[in-house]
């Protein structure tokens, strides 16, 4: 992006990035830091949630992570269940 945009990120000393890569890093932080995204989306100005989901890109790593999370909690998980099927009642025949 040029004129405007690409002077302003390259006068606060970060030339060659575009405020839309700023915002998006903000975005990815605010939600690893774990804010509401309610409240990350009131900071970052986002109005709708599909374009704050757009923003905040999740990478091959943290899917990996996500699933090696999943498998630790369900290995944690008790092994038998304490569920007792329901009794099924007779009724007399006319």
């Amino acid at each position: 992006m040029k004129g405007y945009a690409g002077s302003a990120c390259a006068s606060v000393g970060v030339k060659g990035k575009l405020p839309y890569d700023l915002r998006r890093t903000a975005v990815r932080n605010m939600v690893r830091a774990g804010l509401d995204p309610t409240v990350a989306m009131r900071i970052s100005g986002h109005r709708t949630r599909s374009m704050f989901d757009r923003y905040n890109i999740i990478t091959q790593r943290e899917i990996a992570a996500g699933l090696e999370q999943t498998a630790t909690y369900v290995d944690t998980l008790p092994s038998t269940t304490n569920i007792v099927p329901l009794r099924v009642e007779r009724t007399a025949s006319r």
